[in-house]
């Protein structure tokens, strides 16, 4: 099994270092830590063209929702997930952007797993 290859976009730190950490933790998962800023992330994405993106679109500079659509026009091929703490107004937004699912940052490690994981088999 090739290697699946996992973008962390968050612009804090700590959480950044540690889903990569758990990520890492696992086989078959290639983690970047991403960038902080939205146009890095844009930049970087359409670069490398990843697997899989867990985005937290509460924190990154610039309006969230548009950097969803942005990196799903760029990046066809790679799963978005967006990770929140806020689950009810980020999905009321984010249903418009098509990303592939909302994950509440209180999930449970081994679901977060699954849920990753499910992209690399389809």
């Amino acid at each position: 099994m090739s290697s699946q290859t996992v973008w962390i976009l968050d612009d804090h730190e700590a959480a950044r270092l540690a889903l990569a950490e758990v990520l890492q933790q696992r086989r078959g998962f290639a983690v970047k830590h991403g960038s902080a800023s939205a146009e890095q992330a844009v930049s970087d994405a359409i670069q490398a063209q990843p697997d899989t993106l867990l985005i937290d679109t509460d924190t990154l500079s610039g309006d969230g929702v548009a950097l969803c659509r942005r990196l799903l026009d760029a990046c066809a091929q790679t799963a978005v997930y967006v990770l929140t703490a806020q689950p009810l107004r980020t999905r009321s937004q984010g249903r418009l952007t098509g990303v592939h699912a909302f994950l509440l940052k209180d999930l449970q490690v081994e679901r977060l797993i699954e849920v990753v994981r499910a992209h690399q088999i389809r």
